[in-house]
């Protein structure tokens, strides 16, 4: 009898352990969840804009019962700006029963954010595996797309499908990655009724209910709109000192020169640089290369053995321009996409640009294996007379998309204060120009 009782006291006391790290993992994920709670924690795998989010949340606490529809509890330390750091957007998931059973999307409009609840399954998918999943990694975003009407950003993670439960850890059992992935497209939303369904259509009709509320952080002004790459490109341009310093470059006696110049921007600030004789590597004087976030310089008509230079940038414009200027805009101007690199040639000017905030992480690039493919197809054109300016660019970019195929990285032609953007066609391998608004 008394090894019974002993039995059943041991069997309650492993149960009661059961329940309180059940309790715990519950608090863990809930603790910083109460509605009336304006503590928050970054919990997410990619930084946030933490100051938006603190401020709706201090909204949401002061106007629960006027914002909440339906059941569950909205996860702040989940909220996701989805790379915007305006103080424009956030979206948060609401969980019950451990189950993520909506998606409150808070825009903001002028000096009002809007609260609304979605049930798009691939956003509750999303939030369900970035929530409750054991082991997941960021895997590298897709480029976001932008129009006047509408702005959509792409932002994915990955998460580990162990193949046999009592290994689940990736880093010794066996399983696959899986990835999770949201689009996120803002549109002008205040005539909704506060709730959108699966289909984004607006079943209360409009109205405004809620009508929005006063955003603590102010911001009387929409956020502005992000430049489009096209923008990006024109307002360089434009800029009165890179002009100078392109129309210097931009002469028939410098192309018949044996050596490149040109010009490395710094802080702001243009350096002068040239190769050496029958060089084709720019030499500047600088004491260090931070904060070098532009190149331009020419091509030479023909090098000093015979060959000619190619009217277009070479695979090694491009690989200075991805491990100098692209890493060092980010570092110094906080985004990638400040980076240019110019080459300037007797057949035209071209920008390459890059679209991303941060350096490119994927290696999906081989220049030495190109490098000889590509001087050998230039000078294969010169000696079959076959070296238009077209054939040339289409040589160009059937490189890029075979050998340096990066996400992001984009060519531009330059002319006079606009630019066309090189668009290459992998089947029929030929280069069209589209023209920057």
């Amino acid at each position: 009898m008394f090894m019974k009782k002993n039995l059943l006291l041991r069997l309650c006391l492993i149960m009661s352990a059961i329940l309180a790290l059940s309790s715990c993992i519950h608090d863990e994920v809930y603790s910083s969840s109460d509605p009336s709670s304006t503590e928050y924690t970054n919990k997410t795998l990619w930084k946030q804009d933490e100051k938006y989010i603190k401020n709706v949340l201090d909204v949401y606490s002061e106007n629960e019962n006027d914002i909440r529809k339906g059941s569950g509890v909205p996860l702040w330390d989940y909220a996701t700006t989805v790379e915007s750091f305006d103080e424009s957007f956030l979206m948060v998931p609401v969980v019950e029963d451990n189950k993520v059973v909506s998606v409150l999307q808070v825009p903001r409009k002028g000096d009002k954010v809007h609260f609304y609840y979605t049930n798009f399954a691939a956003q509750i998918s999303f939030f369900q595996g970035l929530v409750f999943a054991k082991h997941k990694k960021v895997i590298t975003r897709e480029s976001s797309v932008s129009a006047k009407s509408i702005s959509c950003t792409t932002q994915s993670f990955a998460i580990w499908y162990p193949a046999d439960e009592s290994n689940p850890d990736p880093e010794s059992g066996e399983g696959s990655w899986g990835t999770r992935t949201i689009v996120v497209c803002r549109e002008l939303l205040e005539d909704c009724a506060g709730i959108v369904d699966e289909f984004g259509q607006c079943p209360g009709g409009g109205g405004g209910d809620p009508p929005g509320f006063p955003y603590p952080g102010g911001g009387n002004n929409d956020p502005e709109e992000e430049e489009t790459p096209c923008e990006k490109v024109n307002e360089t341009i434009n800029d009165a000192d890179f002009k100078n310093k392109f129309d210097e470059l931009n002469t028939t006696s410098n192309f018949n020169l044996d050596h490149e110049v040109g010009y490395l921007e710094q802080n702001g600030q243009f350096l002068p640089a040239a190769s050496t004789s029958c060089g084709n590597s720019l030499e500047a004087k600088v004491t260090t290369s931070q904060c070098i976030t532009g190149i331009m310089h020419t091509h030479t008509a023909k090098q000093c053995n015979g060959y000619y230079s190619g009217r277009v940038p070479s695979w090694g414009d491009i690989m200075v321009f991805l491990h100098l200027p692209v890493v060092q805009a980010k570092n110094c101007l906080g985004s990638s996409k400040e980076a240019y690199h110019v080459t300037i040639t007797s057949g035209g000017s071209y920008m390459i640009k890059y679209n991303n905030d941060n350096p490119p992480t994927n290696t999906n690039y081989n220049f030495e294996a190109g490098e000889v493919w590509y001087e050998n197809a230039l000078q294969k054109l010169e000696n079959t007379n076959q070296s238009t300016q077209q054939n040339i660019e289409n040589l160009f970019m059937e490189f890029i998309d075979t050998y340096a195929n990066i996400d992001g990285l984009e060519v531009y032609k330059m002319e006079g204060n606009t630019a066309k953007k090189l668009a290459y066609n992998s089947t029929t391998k030929t280069t069209s120009l589209l023209p920057c608004p």
